[in-house]
């Protein structure tokens, strides 16, 4: 199902430059957030450590 799923998708993005752009977009902007998530959490972590 997955392997499926990923050959589907592979087929879409080489046939389309435009929905392959768009969906590089999407994955850039969902990987930017997380890490700004995670980069949150440790200097949160850091802060509540010299608190202390």
């Amino acid at each position: 199902m997955c392997y499926e799923s990923l050959k589907l998708i592979r087929n879409i993005l080489t046939n389309s430059q435009d929905y392959h752009d768009h969906f590089m977009k999407v994955v850039l902007h969902v990987v930017i957030h997380k890490l700004k998530l995670i980069w949150n959490q440790v200097v949160g972590l850091r802060m509540a450590h010299f608190k202390n």
